[in-house]
């Protein structure tokens, strides 16, 4: 029974283990970030539907939407997990204009966030509307 013990923890230990690495991309696309830089904050909760963005309570409960220093409120519309990456159609307030992300996770807990075709976001610099980079870091709030 004594040579059984440890195996038993080792057994243990690795299903912890392997429960913890399974979980995380789930809890990766889930809170709120913020691309310092350029002021943008990214709330998000890609697993369910359960954010309601400010001003817009009427649509009901979304995957989340991204605000601050861009033109308008751009919210989600679609979106699907697949691995370690999700990909995102997101479209602004007004309906105008939509494109696609990908949403990746980043060692420091963050998000690398990459435009995938046309970029459409618009940021306010003085005076004028300049789009934001295709890629861009949030870091988790």
């Amino acid at each position: 029974m004594k040579r059984l013990l440890p195996i038993w923890l080792s057994l243990a230990a690795s299903l912890i283990f392997v429960s913890a690495i399974a979980s995380q991309p789930k809890q990766a696309f889930k809170g709120t970030f913020v691309n310092k830089e350029f002021r943008i904050n990214l709330v998000i909760d890609l697993n369910a539907e359960t954010i309601e963005i400010p001003g817009l309570s009427f649509l009901g409960k979304t995957h989340g939407y991204m605000s601050g220093n861009i033109y308008g409120v751009w919210m989600i519309t679609s979106c699907k997990i697949d691995g370690d990456e999700a990909i995102l159609r997101i479209s602004n307030d007004q309906g105008a204009d939509a494109q696609t992300v990908r949403l990746t996770p980043a060692e420091n807990g963050g998000l690398d966030y990459e435009v995938v075709g046309d970029n459409e976001v618009k940021r306010i610099e003085g005076r004028k509307l300049v789009k934001v980079p295709s890629k861009l870091r949030f870091d988790r709030k």
